[in-house]
Parts: structure tokens; sequence; C-alpha cells
């Protein structure tokens, strides 16, 4: 996640499960939606599997092509609007 960017959150609960009690992002791509015309999407290429994670620090969301960057733009823009964002 960008510093300078807001998120609505997806949490799940992890009741003591590795000794602390408390909440982590839940397991979907939807877990971190950002709430900005500023989102950085990145369409993964397959020969680009081998980057360092260093590469994506500044993108908010990596897609595997660009049905996936469509899907995941509208069911951003209904996450928000549910939300009141």
């Amino acid at each position: 996640m960008r510093p300078e960017i807001e998120y609505v959150l997806f949490l799940e609960r992890v009741a003591d499960s590795v000794g602390i009690d408390g909440y982590i992002l839940s397991g979907s791509p939807y877990s971190k939606v950002p709430v900005s015309d500023n989102v950085a999407y990145r369409v993964n290429e397959p020969g680009e599997y081998g980057l360092p994670l260093g590469e994506y620090a500044d993108c908010d969301i990596v897609v595997a092509d660009e049905r996936s960057l469509e899907n995941y733009e509208c069911a951003q823009q209904a996450i928000l609007d549910f939300v009141g964002e």
C-alpha cells in the first residue's frame, strides 16, 4: 500500500491463532481497495514473473491481463459505491 493513498480494508479476525488476537487482511484481491483517482495498476506479462517484489512497490493491484483489469475496476467501483466513497 502506498502511504499517500486511502484504502477501504476488509479484515478477518484471527482469534488467538498464532498467539495473538487481532485482524489480518482478508485473502482476496479486494481486501484493500484504493479510494483514489490515482490508482496504480500493472498488467503482468508471463515473462515478468522473475521480477523482484520491489518492482511492484508502487502498484495497488497487479492483474494477469486487460480483461482482469476491467473486471477489477468494475468491482472496485461497486465496492466504493457501496461504502459511500
